[in-house]
C-alpha cells in the first residue's frame, strides 16, 4: 500500500501543479500588428488539457475511483486559484482606470478622433488595461467597426469599462465634447479606487488573525508560558 499511496500523492501534486500553472481564462491576450492572439475562451478550452494528460496514467496506477477523487480535488483547487487570480486581476484593472482615462482626456483635449485616441493611448496605457486597448486597435486595423471594437474592449476594462465605452461611442456618434464626460469618469474612477483601498484596509485586521492565532500566540506560549510552567513544576518537586 505504501507505493500506491506514494504514487497517488505524487500524481495529485503533479495534477494540481499542472492545472494551476497552465494558461487559463484570466490571461489577457494581446495583439501583434494585424494578427490577434486567440480570445480567452480558446485559452479556457486549452486549460482542460492537463486533466486529460493526468487521468490515463492515474487510472493505470491507482484505479478509477481514486482517479475521480484526484481529478475532482485538482479541479476544485484550480477553480479556486483561478477565481482568486481573476479577482486580483480585476482589482489591478480597476486601479489602473484613472490613469487610462486621464490619458484619454489628454488625447481628446488635443483634438484627436476616437480611433486616434485609442491608438495613441494604447502604447502608453498602464499594463493591466493595455491588452484590451491593443485588441481594440487591432480589430479596428483589421477593418472592424469602431463601435464593435469598443464593445469588445469593455469587458477588459473592469467595472468602469461599459460606462467608458458608452461615453466614447456617444461622443463619436453625436459629436458631443468628450472631455467633460471623461473628466467625470476619471473622478468616479479615483473615488472607486479610494473606496476599494479603504475596504482593503478594513479587511487587513481580519486577514492578520490567522498568523496571530496560529503563529504568534503558539510561539509566545512556547517561549514564555512553557518555561515558566516547567520551572514551577520543578520547584514543586523539590
Amino acid at each position: 500500500m505504501a507505493p500506491l499511496s506514494a504514487a497517488l500523492t505524487a500524481a495529485m501534486a503533479a495534477g494540481v501543479i499542472l492545472i494551476i500553472g497552465w494558461p487559463h481564462s484570466s490571461a489577457l491576450p494581446a495583439t501583434t500588428g494585424a494578427r490577434t492572439v486567440p480570445e480567452p475562451r480558446d485559452v479556457r478550452r486549452s486549460s482542460l488539457a492537463p486533466l486529460g494528460v493526468l487521468a490515463l496514467p492515474s487510472v493505470l496506477l491507482v484505479g478509477l475511483v481514486p482517479t475521480i477523487v484526484l481529478v475532482a480535488l485538482a479541479t476544485g483547487v484550480a477553480w479556486r486559484h483561478r477565481r482568486a487570480r481573476a479577482a486580483r486581476e480585476l482589482r489591478r484593472v480597476n486601479a489602473a482606470m484613472p490613469e487610462l482615462i486621464d490619458l484619454l482626456v489628454i488625447a481628446a483635449t488635443a483634438g484627436q478622433t476616437v480611433p486616434a485616441m485609442l491608438d495613441s493611448v494604447s502604447r502608453r496605457a498602464p499594463h493591466p488595461v493595455r491588452p484590451a486597448l491593443e485588441r481594440c486597435t487591432g480589430r479596428i486595423a483589421n477593418g472592424d467597426s469602431v463601435a464593435g471594437a469598443l464593445a469588445g474592449m469593455a469587458p477588459g476594462l473592469g467595472e468602469l469599462g461599459p460606462a467608458l465605452v458608452r461615453g466614447l461611442v456617444t461622443g463619436m456618434t453625436t459629436g458631443s465634447p468628450l472631455v467633460p464626460t471623461l473628466v467625470r469618469m476619471a473622478e468616479a474612477a479615483r473615488d472607486r479606487r479610494r473606496r476599494e483601498a479603504e475596504a482593503a484596509a478594513r479587511r487587513l485586521p481580519v486577514a492578520l488573525l490567522f498568523p496571530l492565532v496560529c503563529c504568534i500566540l503558539p510561539a509566545f506560549a512556547l517561549l514564555a508560558v512553557v518555561p515558566l510552567l516547567a520551572a514551577s513544576l520543578g520547584s514543586l518537586r523539590v
